[in-house]
């Protein structure tokens, strides 16, 4: 980092060429950097989950998600505003379908539904298939659709942050390289 300030000050450049371009690599060294947390399970079991992303927002809705992974299966946990309220969220046992910039549909298998934090949010949990995540290292997310048993499913066009789960796939890979 010294070596690159050094060739700023000695390089003639514009003054403010120079604070945009230490700017730029900060931006871009700061954004490449995530937070996974070691969480031990009261069985003993260890698992590594990312921190919430937020990965679709408007007035109405919102999805929030993370990546947990115990090295062996991946899993995906979505925080969905509005929620259904108690207890027909808990009875929501649909696959979440997932289209990816590739043009091609993906199911994750439901694992789990349940309330949390004094049942002011609400958590679904879904398991990917370990063949799919190569394409959801390489591929955006164009679609999700989360089913949630009523009339209309709830679908998510992810303009926003369609890279969000590929950003936290490839913060798994960089703590296995460490």
């Amino acid at each position: 980092m010294l070596l690159f300030v050094h060739l700023i000050q000695i390089v003639p450049m514009n003054k403010a060429f120079g604070i945009s371009v230490v700017y730029l690599f900060f931006a871009c060294w700061s954004n490449a950097q995530c937070k996974i947390t070691q969480i031990k399970n009261a069985d003993g079991s260890m698992f590594l989950s990312t921190d919430n992303s937020l990965m679709y927002q408007t007035a109405k809705k919102k999805l929030v998600e993370r990546l947990a992974t115990d090295n062996e299966n991946y899993f995906l946990e979505i925080l969905p505003t509005p929620f259904l309220p108690k207890p027909a969220g808990s009875k929501v046992k649909k696959d979440l379908t997932v289209t990816l910039s590739n043009q091609k549909s993906y199911v994750l298998k439901h694992f789990d539904a349940r309330y949390l934090n004094k049942d002011s949010s609400f958590s679904i949990l879904f398991l990917f298939n370990s063949k799919d995540i190569p394409d959801f290292k390489q591929y955006k997310i164009n679609s999700i659709i989360l089913s949630d048993g009523t009339a209309d499913n709830a679908m998510y066009k992810l303009v926003l942050h369609p890279d969000a789960i590929q950003k936290q796939l490839a913060c798994f890979n960089n703590i296995g390289k460490k």
